[in-house]
């Protein structure tokens, strides 16, 4: 079946790409191109617009699938341990400004879809870094550029 941290960095990475395949201009995201397999390994591209927060909604909307399932995942990886890393992200700053707006959407947008969910800021925040700190030879990035970002920003690349 391979190696835990592979499928969890495996479904870290379709968690970022991919969603379903419908436009949803109401929720602020339309998938743009997806090539999934039957594990959903691929990519997705995907177009978000409006403020922070409408930006994650839209994510969380499109993912809600994935991120309640790499949480799940991350919930049984770290076991009794994640309290703990709970506390300690309830610490962490976030940067830049507005990336608390995004992720409070990302949680609303996950809800909307499976409102008996009971996911928050800080699991999200759990899962995104998850791999950056739990296999820290593992490497998930994204790109933004042209259209796709709003001066003075001209290109916006993480890893």
């Amino acid at each position: 079946m391979g190696k835990p941290g592979n499928k969890l960095l495996a479904l870290l990475v379709v968690l970022l790409l991919s969603g379903p395949a419908t436009s949803a201009w109401a929720q602020n995201f339309e998938i743009l191109d997806q090539r999934l397999d039957e594990q959903r390994h691929g990519y997705t591209v995907i177009r978000l617009w409006g403020s922070h927060y409408e930006m994650g909604y839209g994510m969380g909307a499109a993912f809600a699938g994935d991120i309640i399932g790499g949480l799940a995942e991350v919930k049984a990886d770290t076991g009794g341990m994640y309290p703990a890393i709970r506390a300690i992200m309830e610490t962490t700053v976030w940067l830049p400004i507005g990336i608390e707006d995004e992720i409070s959407g990302i949680v609303d947008g996950v809800k909307s879809v499976h409102p008996n969910e009971t996911i928050d800021a800080l699991d999200v925040k759990v899962m995104n870094t998850y791999s950056d700190w739990a296999y820290p030879t593992a490497c998930r990035s994204h790109s933004c550029w042209g259209d796709f970002v709003q001066d003075p920003v001209k290109t916006l690349s993480t890893r």
